[in-house]
């Protein structure tokens, strides 16, 4: 699932449009992710960046340990609806 897909599976999960807009690495700055270290965000940026078109492993690692099988990111989103309104609004 893409990061776009994502960003539209919690929209829908909170009843909002939203939308994703790749910000060019060149043009993102530490105000962007304030919880980074500044000196850390070059290789937080070089990681996203690894992964872009690749694959991502999947196992069954939850089921394993669980039992239960792993969600799909659109049942987690809509059963943490209410989590992403709560950071939304500053409200823990």
């Amino acid at each position: 699932m893409s990061t776009e897909e994502q960003i539209h599976a919690i929209g829908q999960a909170l009843g909002r449009d939203l939308r994703f807009v790749e910000v060019p690495p060149q043009d993102v700055t530490a105000d962007m992710f304030p919880h980074v270290p500044a000196g850390m965000l070059p290789a937080i940026l070089a990681a996203f960046a690894d992964t872009v078109g690749v694959a991502p492993e999947i196992t069954s690692t939850v089921r394993t340990v669980t039992g239960t099988p792993a969600r799909t990111f659109t049942a987690w989103a809509r059963d943490h609806a209410d989590d992403f309104r709560a950071r939304a609004t500053g409200v823990s």
